[in-house]
């Protein structure tokens, strides 16, 4: 399992897509934010604490899936991207979003705060629920 990516990879400038799912990173790899070509960009089931603002860089990024990681937090910068149409962020503790990103029509994904922790607080219920049945 890759714990991030080789700087070779910065000699991919016109790869267009990049799935590094299932892997070890605990780190964002900034190395695909100098690539000016990518537009889909899969980092599944990592272990990636934050984004960085470089991402900014990344100007024709239009899918960005960054399921079950470690993020609490977005950066503004995620917002201003302008390509961006798909923003998957499931299974993240996130807790702080950009507002810019919140109430940006063009990206399509689970981006208002208040759902996610309805969801988090669903499932906590759920499971607290099924201990009580448990213990009785």
């Amino acid at each position: 399992a890759l714990t991030t990516l080789p700087r070779d990879f910065a000699r991919l400038t016109r790869l267009r897509s990049l799935s590094a799912s299932s892997n070890q990173m605990t780190e964002f790899p900034a190395i695909v934010c100098d690539l000016p070509s990518l537009e889909t960009l899969s980092l599944n089931y990592n272990s990636i604490l934050s984004i960085p603002p470089e991402i900014s860089k990344m100007t024709r990024l239009t899918h960005l899936y960054i399921v079950a990681n470690k993020l609490d937090s977005l950066p503004l910068e995620l917002g201003s991207l302008p390509r961006l149409k798909t923003l998957e962020l499931d299974k993240n503790p996130l807790s702080v979003f950009p507002p810019n990103l919140v109430e940006n029509p063009r990206v399509a994904g689970p981006l208002l705060p208040h759902s996610i922790h309805l969801k988090n607080y669903f499932h906590s219920f759920i499971l607290f629920f099924l201990f009580f049945l448990f213990l009785s």
